[in-house]
């Protein structure tokens, strides 16, 4: 008991200064072997930083951070020093993540908010980055869904990808962010189908074209994202079949109206080129 007694007489609660006279910290403090405990306030440039638990000389437990201008910063589970855990950060004095800390970075399945306070990201990060399956949303007033899937490296490398008012836009793989796959179906606003095939670096490649009631328009290849090479284009009831070049007739080709062949010959930037088979 004696022991006991001695030890509580080293804890004191005090206000400690530099030696500019500049407080740093007010709290329990451990005279005897001078050290921060239990609870305190910690100082910078006399501006309140942190407020919370204390262990060996560390933040430990629970505890806020502030910004030098008074505004909230994080708050949550510290161990030697560092949010470990369960933490929140702000912005603003607004909630901007809310979910598990690794040595005060991202770690671990957490929730990012948009400034408007509505949800921006759910799901799972790695060293402050996303990083696992996740869902990204637009900022809107319905918080509807923009991606989801599965994200390395902040950006989604396999998943969908919807419209504002829901829809599927894309289901497929990524690079980069951008629709990069052998076996794609792209989506109309309408839901109606827009292209199935190819798409390489967000860029046709080889697939059907589809108009915005889903009725086929195109079959062939793409460069640009314009018609080219040796393809199919449906007009209503006119029907060319042939090479293109960025989005023309160029070549050899032939033209069809009721699936009556009018016109088969040569083409120069979508211009009949003589009378051919007319």
């Amino acid at each position: 008991m004696g022991l006991c007694k001695s030890k509580e007489k080293d804890i004191i609660y005090t206000t400690l200064y530099n030696e500019n006279n500049n407080i740093i910290y007010k709290g329990y403090y451990n005279n005897k072997k001078n050290i921060r405990i239990r609870q305190g306030i910690e100082y910078q440039n006399s501006i309140k930083y942190y407020e919370g638990e204390w262990k060996d000389n560390m933040k430990n437990g629970d505890g806020v951070l502030y910004r030098s201008n008074g505004e909230l910063l994080k708050k949550g589970q510290f161990k030697n020093n560092y949010l470990n855990g369960f933490g929140i950060e702000y912005a603003n004095n607004i909630e901007i993540y809310k979910g598990n800390f690794k040595n005060n970075i991202y770690d671990g399945y957490g929730k990012l908010y948009h400034l408007s306070g509505n949800i921006k990201y759910d799901g799972m990060f790695k060293n402050g980055i996303l990083y696992g399956e996740g869902i990204l949303y637009y900022d809107n007033i319905y918080t509807s869904i923009f991606l989801q899937g599965l994200f390395i490296n902040n950006n989604i490398v396999d998943g969908k990808e919807y419209y504002p008012n829901s829809n599927l836009k894309y289901k497929g793989k990524f690079k980069n962010g951008i629709y990069n796959y052998k076996d794609t179906r792209l989506y109309h606003i309408n839901s109606n189908i827009k292209f199935e095939g190819e798409i390489n670096m967000g860029e046709f490649k080889q697939g059907k074209l589809y108009d915005d009631n889903g009725i086929i328009k195109y079959i062939g290849s793409f460069k640009n994202n314009k018609y080219f090479g040796y393809s199919t284009l449906f007009l209503g009831n006119d029907k060319y079949i042939g090479t293109f070049n960025n989005d023309l007739y160029n070549g050899f080709g032939e033209l069809y109206r009721n699936n009556i062949m009018i016109y088969k010959g040569i083409f120069s930037d979508g211009v009949k080129q003589g009378d051919g088979n007319e």
